[in-house]
């Protein structure tokens, strides 16, 4: 406990102070605190000007107990008056009147920060208080050893040097922000916490196109535990909470990891739900999905983060579009590093101007916003991560709607008896295939019955495609340029519709259009994303060279192994200095997944295709 020096005082003040304040005009007493224009004396504020006499009888020593404490979940810091300036800059900091000292929500991040800010030792700060801040110094030591004198872990999968560093940074804290690039290898951090730090009731928050491309394989190939995972994706919000209830059963002993979407999680019954189940950790995927203050997904994220132990952000983009998207992130994560305004977050870190003096024209004080955010952050850029594979491939997959996969499923069945009856060969089958391929891309030519000499015209029969290839662009950062492969015309469209919709410059390569140039001399910064170049899988195999993008994205496979791989070759050839990422977007329970399939294992693909579906059970 801390002991400070307090001064007994005898004070006459003037007579119109006693008679408004309704006290003697002479008091004697220990003076609680004093400014240079006030004292505090028996609970009252006497204003300098009013002390007629004022007589040190002597100095006492007066047990004040910590500076620093807990209470209700709040760090209370009884700040010397001539550190006032210091507790007034901590962004969350608010005067508690009642209790006579600064208020802050208690984390490890902001309990450090004042000590070290104030020079507090031991002494002065609640053992509790004191085991706070260890835990954030314990955390930022472990980021700055080598990764091989960092203790092992439990995993199924070797870790590599980065994600060994994240871990132990990540353990240590109970809100986190992995700032790592697409295909660093996040996910197999989260899992490995989620492991060996044995929590029990997890809920990952994800866009729909992660749901099991990355969380439902990702996690058994990583998990060296037995864990339960369901997919919350039933069609409603109720049907999910029943899911959910149903999973924390069968879960048994093991730990339950729950994964819904953004879009979903907010909604009740199943945020009402998600508020009161227990969970001991939340997990928001791609986190700069609530970028937005004021949105309703964000708000949520708020309540929910204040409802759990422990959070966790994932994204390689925390500040998406500009420096204040990390704002509502960090309000979910730990609203003490950056308080809970976001009109004082605006004010601390923008330049505010042009109409009504309300737009944002230019940003301030971004060493301390970096700062702040690295309190609790890890951050990993792939460039600088020498164990990186140099490809990586993912999947993303959809549903076709109801009707087309009716319609999809008549061609099917139809291909399927014409193959096994023998009428269908590797000559003929290449007009079927594109027909069920066009139908996964969303459009399907149709011919006029009455005028069969007009030009056929497409339908268009699904939008599954074109809504995740805007889920996946959404998620690439907005200043890497992209790379989108595509077969059919009518693909290019469909990209270029999207583009627009995100706000994504378009260029296009093919037999109508060759772009190539402009997209790689266009201008990016102030404000200007880079731009997305849709290059023909035909036209993508002629020599051009695209290793400024590292996302490539498959719209639709063409059925050649050469072009594809030439393909892939345009973006990782010479040149390239960072890991490609390979997106391919599929449609369940389609031709798309035997083409992929076949071409990853380096397969003719028609023959191949028409060998497999001979070989199939009647």
């Amino acid at each position: 406990m801390a002991a400070i020096l307090k001064k007994r005082v005898y004070l006459e003040i003037a007579e119109w102070l006693a008679r408004d304040r309704g006290i003697a005009a002479t008091l004697e007493g220990t003076i609680e605190h004093e400014t240079p224009k006030a004292v505090l004396i028996g609970g009252v504020w006497i204003p300098r000007s009013a002390i007629r006499h004022m007589e040190v009888l002597e100095v006492v020593h007066v047990d004040a107990g910590p500076q620093l404490r807990l209470r209700g979940g709040q760090l209370l810091w009884s700040c010397p008056f001539e550190r006032n300036y210091i507790a007034r800059d901590i962004p969350s900091g608010r005067w508690d009147a009642e209790a006579k000292a600064w208020r802050y929500p208690a984390s490890p991040a902001v309990a450090a920060e004042i000590i070290e800010a104030a020079g507090l030792t031991e002494a002065d700060v609640q053992p509790e208080v004191w085991q706070l801040a260890e835990q954030y110094w314990t955390a930022h030591e472990m980021r700055q050893l080598d990764p091989t004198q960092l203790p092992a872990f439990a995993s199924r999968t070797e870790p590599w040097r980065h994600q060994k560093t994240g871990f132990w940074f990540t353990y240590h804290l109970p809100a986190v922000g992995l700032f790592m690039d697409m295909g660093s290898g996040k996910t197999k951090v989260v899992v490995d916490i989620i492991v060996n730090r044995n929590h029990r009731r997890v809920l990952v928050v994800c866009p729909k196109s992660a749901l099991y491309d990355v969380w439902e394989r990702q996690v058994p190939a990583h998990s060296a535990a037995p864990v339960h995972l369901a997919i919350l994706d039933a069609p409603s919000t109720a049907k999910k909470v029943a899911q959910a209830k149903q999973a924390i059963a069968d879960a048994g002993d093991r730990p339950v990891i729950l994964v819904t979407n953004y879009e979903s999680v907010w909604r009740d019954p199943l945020g009402d739900w998600l508020l009161e189940a227990g969970l001991d950790l939340v997990v928001l995927d791609e986190s700069h999905r609530i970028k937005s203050p004021g949105s309703k997904v964000s708000l949520y994220c708020q309540k929910l983060g204040r409802a759990v132990p422990y959070r966790l952000c994932l994204t390689g983009t925390p500040a998406h579009n500009s420096p204040l998207d990390i704002y509502a992130q960090y309000r979910f994560l730990d609203p003490g590093i950056f308080g809970t305004n976001f009109a004082r977050f605006k004010e601390r870190y923008a330049v505010l101007g042009g109409y009504t003096g309300k737009e944002v024209v230019s940003f301030k004080n971004l060493d301390d916003l970096q700062r702040r955010m690295y309190m609790i952050a890890y951050r990993v850029r792939t460039e600088d991560v020498i164990d990186l594979p140099p490809e990586i491939d993912e999947e993303r997959r959809f549903d076709l709607s109801k009707d087309a996969g009716e319609l999809y499923e008549r061609l099917f069945e139809e291909f399927v008896v014409d193959v096994k009856g023998g009428m269908v060969t590797a000559d003929n089958a290449l007009t079927r295939l594109l027909r069920l391929q066009q139908i996964t891309s969303g459009f399907l030519p149709a011919q006029d019955p009455d005028d069969p000499l007009a030009p056929a015209t497409t339908v268009r029969v699904d939008t599954g495609k074109e809504e995740l290839l805007e889920d996946v662009l959404t998620d690439i950062p907005p200043h890497e340029p992209v790379v989108v492969f595509y077969r059919f015309d009518h693909d290019a469209r469909v990209i270029e519709a999207v583009c627009r919709h995100i706000g994504r410059p378009f260029y296009e390569v093919s037999g109508k259009r060759k772009q190539i140039l402009e997209w790689k001399q266009e201008q990016v910064g102030e404000g200007r994303p880079a731009g997305v170049v849709a290059v023909q899988v035909r036209a993508g195999e002629a020599g051009i060279d695209l290793s400024r993008a590292c996302y490539c994205i498959y719209y639709s496979l063409g059925f050649s192994l050469g072009d594809y791989h030439q393909s892939r070759r345009r973006v990782n050839r010479p040149g390239q200095t960072r890991s490609v990422r390979y997106y391919h977007l599929i449609a369940n329970g389609t031709v798309d997944e035997r083409v992929y399939r076949l071409l990853k294992n380096k397969q003719s693909v028609v023959q191949a295709l028409i060998d497999e579906i001979r070989g199939e059970r009647k």
